[in-house]
């Protein structure tokens, strides 16, 4: 749990922003959890855009993420919300097919194919 990391990480968790104590990092990743995601710039990697998720088990704990990075420093609002709602997505995709949703995990739908008319038919 976030507790017992928080317990031996109090440091990293300060130093990487998430809060002072540990009431101050369970209010962060419970505001991140309701919105979703999170986008950040330059707080891994200077110059680059960060855009996250969570990936759930079927029990709604949070067991992954899948983050895409952009290389550049900032998004445009337009950009920024085009992003997250792909990434929340895509991560509820994952997330799904973790879970065993059969429908999740089930092939891409084909996509219909054009087919020229012959005039020489037989």
């Amino acid at each position: 749990t976030v507790s017992r990391i928080y317990e031996k990480q109090s440091q990293a968790f300060a130093d990487a922003g998430l809060g002072q104590n540990l009431v101050e990092v369970k209010a962060l990743l419970g505001h991140l959890r309701q919105q979703g995601c999170d986008i950040s710039s330059g707080q891994v990697t200077p110059g680059v855009t960060g855009v996250a998720a969570p990936i759930f088990d079927s029990l709604g704990n949070c067991v992954a993420s899948l983050s895409l990075t952009i290389g550049r420093p900032r998004l445009d609002p337009e950009e920024a919300q085009k992003m997250r709602e792909r990434v929340v997505l895509c991560a509820g995709i994952v997330s799904k097919t973790l879970s065993g949703d059969p429908l999740a995990a089930g092939p891409a739908p084909q996509r219909k194919r054009k087919v020229a008319s012959s005039t020489n038919d037989a």
